[in-house]
This record gives structure tokens, sequence and C-alpha cells, in this order.
């Protein structure tokens, strides 16, 4: 691409575009990104002295060079990116039913706030996630999904990349999941105080103003919080207050609607920075 295409490449994803980097031999460190001006947003470890000049001697400690399946982590099985099916168990079993793909890169997340959605059933991670300022991106560590396509499984394979290129251009919550929940911005000072939206729709996508919630916050010292949802002429939120432990939050939602559960639980992050504000700038 050159500098000054990854440069401006940069600044759009900086300005609030998504990006997504696919597998290969010549793709991350590989491809000598970690010295591009991609190497502060991409989700993953680089380092200069992976990149790779030809293919005639690969790096066996950088690549999974047998054939390899793609399973939902336990963070992925409740990510819009990875949801295929209706329940989490029906979600789990048509990703394991899916054919094996070619190779992969061996690759590991940059920081703790990375969300890791899919790995291998022996554990090297496939699939990364983060947001970064107003922008989105993800690390594919595989190139080959065609093969889901070209092994009848057209359905399952059109919606996973579907559902990746709106979450990368936060459009999630433009398409038919029956429960979202959205926090803006992601990030946070200690003791600050944060907004928490949410809604449902019915199948037809229309809001239920009269569906019920229940909304919880999952602190880093693993205390649960309760949150009282409130109904505005915009939809539905709540406040969080209790910011006191930097670290990383997670917003539970789920909702029903005369009586009955509504679709998935819906999940999303936000962090809350240890860095004391006088000394951002010394």
């Amino acid at each position: 691409f050159g500098t000054r295409n990854l440069s401006s490449l940069a600044a759009r994803v900086g300005d609030g575009s998504g990006l997504v980097m696919l597998g290969g031999f010549h793709s991350f460190g590989l491809g000598g990104y970690a010295t591009s001006p991609l190497r502060d947003l991409l989700p993953v470890a680089m380092s200069p002295a992976e990149k790779q000049n030809d293919d005639v001697d690969v790096p066996t400690d950088l690549h999974l060079l047998e054939d390899i399946r793609m399973l939902p982590t336990d963070a992925g099985l409740v990510h819009y990116v990875m949801r295929v099916a209706s329940t989490g168990e029906l979600n789990r079993q048509r990703w394991a039913m899916l054919p094996p793909l070619e190779k992969a890169n061996r690759l590991r997340p940059r920081n703790e706030f990375v969300d890791v959605l899919a790995a291998t059933p022996d554990g090297p991670p496939l699939l990364f996630a983060h947001d970064t300022g107003t922008g989105r991106v993800m690390a594919l560590a595989v190139d080959t999904t065609h093969l889901w396509f070209r092994y009848g499984h057209l359905e399952l394979h059109q919606r996973f990349w579907q559902q990746m290129i709106l979450w990368l251009a936060r459009k999630e919550d433009d398409k038919d999941q029956p429960v979202w929940v959205r926090v803006d911005p992601r990030t946070f000072n200690v003791s600050a105080a944060v907004p928490v939206e949410f809604g449902a729709r019915d199948e037809a996508g229309r809001p239920l103003q009269d569906a019920g919630f229940t909304v919880q916050v999952l602190a880093p010292d693993s205390e649960q919080h309760d949150l009282v949802p409130r109904a505005g002429a915009d939809g539905h939120s709540a406040t969080f207050v209790k910011t006191s432990k930097p670290g990383d939050y997670w917003v539970k939602v789920s909702a029903s609607h005369q009586g009955q559960q509504l679709g998935l639980e819906a999940r999303t992050r936000f962090l809350v920075d240890a860095r004391d504000l006088e000394l951002n700038n010394p």
C-alpha cells in the first residue's frame, strides 16, 4: 500500500471508520505492519523482527500450518459479530459444524482490552476486536472462510461477514437483533458517570416502548451492579456511577415483552482509565 496510503487509512480509522486485516504470509508483523502507520491501531501484538520477505522459509512459530476450526470464545458467543443462532448453545453448535479452514497466523492480543471472539479448539486465538477512539478494528487470522461457502454454508458465511461489516461501521444497532445496548464514549475517567442506552425491537424492527429490561454492570473486581432503567422519548437509558475502580466494565441487558424473553442478552463494555489527569501532559 505504501506509507502514504496507510497513513490515509489510519487517519480514516481515527475519524471513525472501521478496519479489518485478514491473515496471510504478508499480513500483520510478517508484512512489516509493526513499523507502519497501522501499528497502533491493529489489535494484535507485532514486532519489526517478524517481517518476512518471501514464502520459502515460513516461520512455523508465526503460523498455524494445519487445517483448523474456528469456534467462538465465551465472549464471542454473546458478541454481535459471532451470533448466528438464537441461543448460545445453538450458536455454538452451528459454528462446530463448519468445515475446517486452511492455515492461520499465530497471533496474540495487543493488550488486555482487546476482545478475543474466536479461537481454535486448542486455544490459539483467531478473531480480535477493539474500539480505538471513534473507530473500530478487527484482526482475522485466517483468509479462507470461502470454504464455508464452497461446502454449502452460504447463509452462515454471508451472515458472519455482513455482521462484521455492520459492527465495524457501528451499524449493528440498525440491524434486526431484538435487544441492543450502547455506551458512548467507551473510555471514562475514574468517578465519571457512564450513560447507558438500550432498547428492544419486535420482529418487524419496530421499537418496543413497553418492554421490560434488566440492566447489570460487572465491575473489574467481579462485583455486579443492577441499574434502574428509565424510559424517555428517545428510548431507554440508565446511568452507572460506581466507577471508582479503574479497569474493564461489562454491561449486560436482557429484555422481555408480554411475559416472553426477547432474543439473546445484549452486551457491551467500557473502560475506566487509571491515569491521573494532572500527569497526562507533564
